[in-house]
C-alpha cells in the first residue's frame, strides 16, 4: 500500500475495532466472524473515489465503495459511515453523526431504512441471474437475512451479471450520497452540501493529526 492508503486503512480498522468492542459490551458476546479481513480490498475501494468533487459526493463515494468491496467480516456499513464522518470532520471539525453502534438514538429509524435499502441493492447486484429466473418462475419477494424483503418487481432484472455490477453499483453510490446529504441536513450542517471536498492528501493529513 501507499502511505496514504495505509493511513486510511489504519483509520478504518480503528473504527471497526471500536464498533465491535462497543457491540460486545452491549450484547455481552463477540461479533460472529465468518471471514478474514481482506486488506487488499480497502485500497481498491479508495482508488475508486473521485476526490475533486463536492464534500457530500466524496463522502458518499467513500462510504459506497468501501461497502461494495466488503473488506471486513462484519459491520461494513457502520464502519464505512464512520470513515465518511471523519472525512466530513476534516472539512468542518464540528460535524458529527450520532453513535451508530447503539440502539437508543433518535435517528435510528431512518438510518436503518437506508441501510436496509443498501443491503437490498447489494443482494440484487450479486444475484442478478438467480433473481431473473425467480421472477420468471413467479416469485414476487425474496427475503434475505435480518428479515429484509426484496420485492423483485421494484428492480430491473434485465441485465447480465457484469452489467448488474455496474448499474447497481452506481445506484448504491447514489443511495449513499443521499444518506450523507440527509445526515448533514439533520445534523445542522447544510453548508457542507455546497462545499468542495478536500483532497485525499488533505484527508490523510487530518487522520494523521487526529490519531
Amino acid at each position: 500500500m501507499s502511505q496514504e492508503d495505509r493511513q486510511i486503512t489504519i483509520s478504518l480498522l480503528q473504527i471497526f475495532e471500536e464498533i465491535t468492542e462497543q457491540k460486545q459490551i452491549e450484547e455481552d458476546e463477540k461479533l460472529e466472524i465468518y471471514k478474514q479481513i481482506e486488506l487488499n480490498r480497502i485500497p481498491e475501494a479508495i482508488a475508486e473515489v473521485e476526490w475533486n468533487r463536492a464534500a457530500v459526493d466524496v463522502a458518499g463515494q467513500l462510504m459506497s465503495t468501501l461497502i461494495l468491496k466488503h473488506a471486513l467480516p462484519n459491520a461494513n456499513h457502520r464502519t464505512s459511515i464512520g470513515l465518511s464522518q471523519w472525512y466530513l470532520e476534516s472539512i468542518n471539525t464540528g460535524f458529527s453523526f450520532p453513535d451508530f453502534a447503539t440502539e437508543d438514538y433518535e435517528w435510528k429509524r431512518w438510518v436503518d431504512e437506508y441501510i436496509a435499502d443498501s443491503k437490498r441493492i447489494l443482494t440484487v447486484r450479486r444475484n442478478m441471474t438467480a433473481f431473473s429466473l425467480l421472477a420468471e418462475w413467479g416469485c414476487d419477494v425474496v427475503k434475505r437475512k435480518n428479515d429484509i424483503e426484496i420485492a423483485l418487481a421494484e428492480y430491473d432484472l434485465d441485465f447480465s451479471q457484469s452489467e448488474a455490477y455496474v448499474h447497481y453499483g452506481e445506484m448504491h453510490t447514489d443511495l449513499c450520497t443521499e444518506f450523507i446529504i440527509e445526515s448533514v441536513k439533520r445534523a445542522g450542517y447544510e453548508e457542507l452540501i455546497s462545499r468542495d471536498g478536500v483532497s485525499k492528501t488533505e484527508f490523510v493529513r487530518y487522520l494523521e493529526e487526529d490519531t
